[in-house]
């Protein structure tokens, strides 16, 4: 028998010293504090905020599906991070996930702007709109001035 309490042959565990807890079950969560860090525990969330969030990204395209889901990864770790501290005591977990919380709330900004979703990122697309829309513009009275031209000259 193995020092584990396993048994080689058998894979049967028998408690090798008295107290031994029998070894974990595969998909346990003893280890888990917070999940913030656990990409797998966070998918069913992210594809909700996904959901959530897919009519609010201006010209969305399905292009954007990966950025979309990156954020609102972003945003399930910092709801988790967010819970924790309000649950812990100890200062250097507590530093630990302020510090990540930090990093994850400027991750966020940059998808947001990355995806039209701030004022600024707002504002700054439905200026490029406008001035595609005035070169348009500008274009089209250009060609209907060479078209007059042509008409006067015929």
């Amino acid at each position: 028998m193995a020092e584990s309490g396993i048994d080689r042959e058998t894979g049967d565990w028998t408690p090798a010293f008295p107290g031994q807890r029998p070894p974990a079950e595969p998909g346990n969560e003893l280890a888990v504090k917070h999940g913030a860090y656990s990409t797998v525990a966070l998918g069913d969330r992210v594809n909700e905020l996904a959901d959530e969030l897919r009519p609010f990204v201006p010209t969305y395209r399905p292009g954007d599906e990966i950025a979309l889901k990156a954020m609102c990864l972003v945003l399930c770790r910092l709801e988790r991070a967010a819970a924790a501290i309000d649950a812990t005591t100890d200062p250097a977990e507590l530093n630990s996930l302020r510090a990540h919380e930090r990093g994850w709330a400027n991750t966020l900004r940059r998808y947001l702007s990355d995806l039209g979703m701030s004022p600024a990122a707002r504002a700054k697309l439905r200026l490029d709109v406008a001035m595609g829309t005035r070169v348009m513009s500008l274009t089209e009275l250009v060609e209907q001035l060479e078209d007059g031209k042509q008409e006067s000259e015929s």
